[in-house]
């Protein structure tokens, strides 16, 4: 199945085996990534990582998320594309019945260096939602109103970005 089939794809898009590979990416996804399908097919699991992964950490990681139920997660990163450039990108995946996995992909405005995070859609239901009674409490002129605000529409990408994962997995 071509990523690129059907109604175009605005985002860009990976499918990734059970495994760690990547197997098909959308001509979004080859542009942000700077590498041609056949260079990512070839990479081994996380070799787009900026900074090398600990097997230990991926490996408790991947047994916490299957705990979890391997619900859909979305977060934020710092890839290198394929001329070595660091580039801050948020993420989302979503499981798919045959084992593989849909990834979506977006450039966000964060440093490079910022550390990585993670979230479970769970996760992001239950900040936001406190963020959001948490900004509803506060006078518009309070000084932490801004703050609370921005973290509010970073849930809510958060969210949105997971929510297309998933529709595009369906």
């Amino acid at each position: 199945m071509s990523l690129d089939a059907g109604a175009p794809v605005v985002e860009p898009t990976l499918r990734i085996d059970a495994q760690g590979t990547i197997v098909d990416a959308n001509e979004a996804a080859l542009a942000l990534l700077g590498l041609g399908l056949d260079d990512l097919r070839s990479l081994p699991p996380g070799a787009l990582s900026a900074e090398p992964a600990d097997p230990e950490e991926q490996a408790a990681l991947r047994a916490q998320w299957a705990a979890a139920g391997s619900q859909a997660l979305a977060g934020l990163t710092t890839i290198k594309r394929g001329a070595g450039e660091r580039v801050r990108i948020a993420f989302a995946i979503a499981p798919q019945s045959d084992g593989s996995f849909i990834a979506t992909l977006n450039e966000a405005p964060e440093s490079p260096t910022a550390k990585s995070r993670i979230y479970t859609v769970g996760d992001v239901l239950a900040r936001w939602r406190a963020a959001d009674r948490q900004l509803q409490r506060l006078a518009t002129d309070s000084p932490d109103y801004q703050d609370v605000r921005e973290e509010v529409e970073d849930l809510r990408a958060q969210y949105q970005r997971i929510f297309r994962a998933h529709q595009q997995a369906s």
